[in-house]
């Protein structure tokens, strides 16, 4: 029996109610002119109002707003002062690799998220406040099942390569049948808010098959950070929060880089936990999305400091589902490909092309080490087949790096 399964991002399916201004991420009443002023905060980088709004219902809570600041005293301080306002805190986090105190807080009723961001960053000029954003796995679909193109697409050799660098892999949980076969050395943590739920390990199983499958690395470590299970639901989703600290045990564990085949909505504390990961060294990879070329950016992908991968057929030609813009960097297979199961399965979308990037980059030796994040994409260029127009485009990026030579 062969089954397919389609791996992305649902932010596009999953907006119900665009509008709803529970879920924005600044405060209502603001032209775009004072947007900049509004996040300015830990070097934001500020995005269009109009994104925002589009992005309203993604929330995992939403009677949840996350806050973070570097300083363990600022947090003792929005914790004391925000409880006299109705505010209780739920979680608090140290991230200590992303240098990072994390508090997850719940809205009074009655309050708006916008509402709440505003009174808790006027509490503090040190914290930064934000709605809890939903990072998704997608929904298993059918397509047509396509040769197994990848390998030869990329020029991967057909006994892969050693892996020079620690993986992380942010997702759902792998299947430990799946995992023993293998060529990793795997570890898990769970970082879902709710780890009593039942996960699923269909989309994370099927991204660590392509990391160290057959023909891919050898010898890998893959550092799991549990965030997500597998239905295409909010309440199943990624929060912000979930998404820290699975960034902050990267940095803790050694990771030199990780694997990110979630999308979602801009957020702040993303924003500045991205830029904290890439301070640290951490090279970040991340599918652009599935929500369709006309979509707005996806995030962590659109991050400047992370690496973003688009899918291509066997043809060479783009998703008809892939995100486009300015911030696509590659392109890899991502339509149809095989994993190497006992029962066959086709994958298809970003998620499953950004993993073969990822293999890439673990297994180059000059990447892994004079290498800051900045300079990847560089590098990954001088090795990358150009595709569709010449030079940088908003569909393929800067082509699809080949992992020839990689290994000899």
């Amino acid at each position: 029996m062969r089954t397919t399964l389609l791996v992305g991002s649902l932010a596009t399916v999953l907006a119900l109610t665009a509008g709803n201004s529970i879920g924005a991420d600044l405060p209502a009443g603001r032209d775009d002119a004072a947007v900049a002023g509004v996040i300015d905060r830990g070097a934001l980088r500020p995005v269009p109002r109009a994104w925002i709004a589009a992005d309203a219902a993604m929330v995992v809570d939403p009677t949840e707003l996350v806050v973070i600041t570097p300083d363990a005293a600022d947090a003792d301080s929005i914790a004391q002062a925000s409880a006299p306002l109705g505010y209780s805190v739920l979680r608090r986090n140290t991230l200590g690799g992303l240098g990072q105190v994390l508090l997850v807080l719940r809205i009074p009723q009655g309050r708006t998220g916008p509402a709440a961001i505003a009174e808790i960053e006027a509490l503090n000029a040190g914290v930064t406040a934000g709605v809890n954003h939903a990072y998704p796995t997608p929904l298993t679909s059918p397509a047509l099942a396509r040769l197994r193109f990848a390998d030869t697409m990329m020029k991967w050799p057909s006994d892969g390569c050693v892996a020079h660098g620690a993986i992380g892999l942010i997702d759902t949980a792998i299947d430990p049948d799946v995992a023993a076969g293998l060529a990793a050395d795997i570890s898990s943590a769970d970082f879902r808010r709710d780890v009593d739920r039942q996960t699923g390990t269909d989309h994370g199983t099927a991204l660590a098959a392509v990391l160290a499958g057959p023909g891919r690395l050898v010898d890998a470590r893959i550092a799991n950070a549990v965030v997500v299970g597998d239905e295409p639901s909010l309440e199943d989703a990624a929060g912000v929060d979930d998404l820290l600290r699975a960034l902050d045990w990267m940095v803790l564990q050694g990771v030199d880089v990780v694997n990110i085949s979630l999308a979602g909505p801009y957020n702040k504390i993303l924003d500045i936990g991205v830029q904290a990961a890439a301070a640290n060294r951490l090279i970040m990879v991340a599918a652009v999305g599935n929500d369709g070329p006309s979509s707005i950016p996806r995030f962590p992908a659109a991050f400047d400091e992370v690496v973003a991968v688009t899918a291509v057929d066997a043809d060479q030609d783009v998703y008809q589902r892939a995100v486009q813009g300015p911030h696509v960097d590659f392109a890899a297979p991502g339509v149809d490909v095989l994993l190497p199961f006992a029962d066959p399965q086709f994958v298809t979308g970003t998620s499953v092309a950004a993993p073969f990037v990822t293999a890439l980059i673990a297994a180059d030796p000059r990447i892994l080490g004079p290498f800051d994040p900045g300079d990847v994409v560089t590098e990954l260029r001088e090795r990358a087949q150009d595709i569709g127009e010449t030079g940088q485009d908003p569909v393929f990026g800067n082509g699809i790096p080949l992992a020839a030579g990689l290994c000899s």
